[in-house]
């Protein structure tokens, strides 16, 4: 009875030094994201990802249109990372223009697979999802603004919506 008793106790201290990586999460209806941590690599795994060739940003955003509703997987320097969530981050194209990744569908549930480190910032990134070419609203832009940090002054000043290339995430690999 000991030696069995010594077996269990046993197994149960190597199953609860196994990281995260090695074991995959069950979900659970309370938690609303999936991040898996390779601390070895630096590298945080959010949703899922594959290995795979990637687009830059600058490609992508300047294949948008043909890519539009096509999943794509996208490399580069997270710009900024939305402060509120975890949300959405950004990606600057070589000319400044934002291509932005999103988790979720403006006004849909917001139970997200996937949320970013808000101190992700300046790190290099490769994004999957699905590219969409749309136009934002006003409303849409300044809750953005907002998320970023904007002053009042700046959420104000955007007064015209304007045309966005958006990636919805299904994964991303964030170097540390």
């Amino acid at each position: 009875m000991n030696r069995l008793a010594l077996v269990a106790l046993g197994g149960l201290a190597l199953s609860a030094c196994m990281s995260t990586a090695d074991t995959p999460a069950a979900p659970a209806a309370s938690v609303t994201a999936t991040v898996a941590t390779a601390p070895a690599a630096g590298v945080v795994t959010v949703g899922t990802i594959a290995d795979g060739a990637a687009l830059t940003v600058d490609d992508a955003y300047a294949r948008a249109s043909d890519l539009d509703g096509q999943t794509v997987r996208v490399a580069g320097t997270i710009r900024q990372v939305c402060q509120a969530k975890g949300c959405w981050l950004t990606f600057s194209t070589a000319q400044g223009q934002t291509l932005r990744v999103m988790t979720h569908d403006e006004g849909a549930d917001e139970n997200e697979t996937v949320v970013f480190p808000m101190d992700a910032a300046g790190r290099h990134a490769e994004v999957v999802g699905t590219l969409r070419v749309t136009e934002e609203t006003v409303e849409r832009r300044r809750h953005l603004a907002e998320d970023a940090g904007a002053s009042a002054a700046d959420v104000a000043a955007i007064t015209e919506p304007s045309r966005a290339v958006a990636l919805m995430a299904t994964g991303a690999r964030i170097s540390r």
